[in-house]
C-alpha cells in the first residue's frame, strides 16, 4: 500500500512539473508572438535595406552577408 501512495506522489509531482512548464512556454511563446506582432507594425519603410537575390529576405544596407542564408553581397561600383 505504501509503494502505491508513493507513486500517486510522484506522478501528481510529474503533473504538476509538466503543467508548470506547458503553462510558462506558453506565456513566453504568447508575449514572443505579441512582441513580434508590434515591432513589425512599428517598422517604418526605409531606403536604407537590400534584399538578398537568393532568399529574398531584408538586411541592413551595410550588410556584406544575408542573415538568413549567408549570401555575400557584391559590391557595385557607379
Amino acid at each position: 500500500m505504501n509503494e502505491t501512495n508513493n507513486s500517486r506522489k510522484r506522478r501528481s509531482t510529474r503533473s504538476k512539473i509538466g503543467n508548470a512548464l506547458l503553462t510558462a512556454g506558453v506565456i513566453m511563446g504568447v508575449a514572443g508572438i505579441a512582441k513580434s506582432i508590434k515591432k513589425s507594425n512599428d517598422e517604418q519603410p526605409t531606403s536604407k535595406v537590400k534584399y538578398c537575390s537568393e532568399c529574398g529576405v531584408k538586411n541592413e544596407i551595410t550588410a556584406n552577408f544575408c542573415w538568413q542564408c549567408g549570401h555575400k553581397f557584391v559590391q557595385i561600383d557607379k
